[in-house]
């Protein structure tokens, strides 16, 4: 089972990540909104299996798993939802079986 843990520095300054601001730029938004803006920006389709299983609740994109399992995102497709995943402070394990990767 694949896992994916951030790093919380910023690598080139070695320095810790301010997570407030990460969030800030969202504000308003909810991880699916910031899903869909990503893949807009990403140049790709948004994906109806993921998409569904994203928190919908303005500001908040905590989540202890995200487990996007057997929803066949993609290389291209998965960027977006890495951009979704970087903003939750309590991720612990991300799951991407039968994504094609």
């Amino acid at each position: 089972m694949p896992v994916l843990q951030e790093d919380l520095h910023d690598a080139k300054h070695s320095r810790p990540v301010d997570m407030e601001a990460r969030c800030e730029q969202y504000k308003g938004m909810s991880s699916k909104d910031v899903y869909t803006l990503m893949c807009r920006q990403h140049a790709c389709k948004v994906n109806s299996g993921v998409a569904a299983k994203l928190n919908t609740t303005t500001d908040d994109f905590d989540t202890e798993v995200l487990d996007m399992s057997d929803n066949m995102a993609g290389s291209k497709g998965v960027i977006p939802l890495m951009e979704v995943a970087r903003l939750s402070r309590t991720l612990k394990k991300v799951i991407l079986e039968n994504n094609y990767l």
